[in-house]
């Protein structure tokens, strides 16, 4: 009682000692240190969260504010401020771009059973993921390629939440078209008669290297590479929370110095029942 007492949340890194005894308090003991883990690892994610938040939110207001201010110190043409506002209009797009994700990954951890599912066609939704990619970025190429078609369309029904899976497909290509020099990627459909598909971004970046890998994943993380190109480092970890509720696995090849391939395998929870 008095080890737990003295446990305060400015160092939730203190523990209760078990000992060696495996009676019902040594037990009740790590049972609850079990427990403080996982209020540390929450307590940190959120301070993580609310300082990337902070920050990401900081320097496109920062920016805006300072252009603002420099086009009103004098009158200028009106292509400088046809210019300027252009270029706010992409720094509010950038700013909505981090809310509309963070409001999705935070409701689906709050109450990810709420989430509706229905049967949805795997390859109608990559069809429409390319055409929505293609249609926001006109500068980006998207290919399709499609394996082992089935005769039967019901084949191809997935259970899902086909707004949330399109956003994480559409994370996926955006990402693999951003990254590569030539804005191209592939995106291909390889499916299995008994259902569980195989669905491959393919990109022709720079790829991944080792020690970034474990990172990737990590809300807000961006690579020192890339630190010249737009982004909030959002959207990997978004996938990967739609995946995780989707029972889809996700399995990444780096394939430096030619690309990644991020492959999405559909297990037997993902099938139309």
């Amino acid at each position: 009682i008095n080890e737990a007492n003295a446990i305060q949340p400015a160092d939730l890194s203190r523990r209760l000692q078990t000992g060696n005894s495996q009676d019902e308090l040594g037990r009740l003991s790590a049972t609850f240190n079990r427990l403080l883990d996982r209020v540390e690892h929450a307590f940190r994610m959120q301070r993580m969260f609310l300082s990337n938040v902070s920050h990401e939110l900081r320097n496109p207001l920062t920016a805006m504010r300072m252009q603002i201010d420099v086009v009103l110190q004098r009158e200028r043409p009106a292509a400088e401020y046809r210019a300027a506002l252009e270029s706010l209009l992409e720094d509010l797009r950038q700013i909505s771009d981090v809310e509309e994700k963070l409001l999705l990954l935070a409701k689906m951890q709050n109450d990810p059973s709420a989430i509706p599912f229905a049967p949805t066609r795997i390859d109608e939704l990559i069809w429409q993921t390319k055409e929505w990619v293609e249609k926001r970025h006109p500068h980006y190429k998207i290919s399709l390629e499609y394996e082992n078609m089935p005769e039967s369309a019901d084949n191809l029904l997935v259970q899902a939440n086909e707004a949330l899976l399109q956003t994480a497909l559409m994370n996926l290509c955006e990402n693999g078209c951003k990254y590569a020099p030539d804005h191209q990627a592939l995106l291909r459909l390889v499916c299995d008669p008994a259902g569980r598909h195989v669905v491959e971004i393919c990109d022709r970046g720079s790829g991944i290297p080792d020690s970034e890998l474990p990172l990737i994943f990590e809300p807000f993380f961006r690579s020192p590479r890339h630190r010249n190109i737009r982004g909030a480092g959002i959207g990997l970890s978004l996938v990967q929370s739609i995946l995780k509720i989707h029972h889809i696995q996700l399995e990444v090849e780096k394939n430096m110095p030619t690309g990644a391939v991020f492959r999405l395998l559909f297990a037997q929870e993902s099938l139309k029942p």
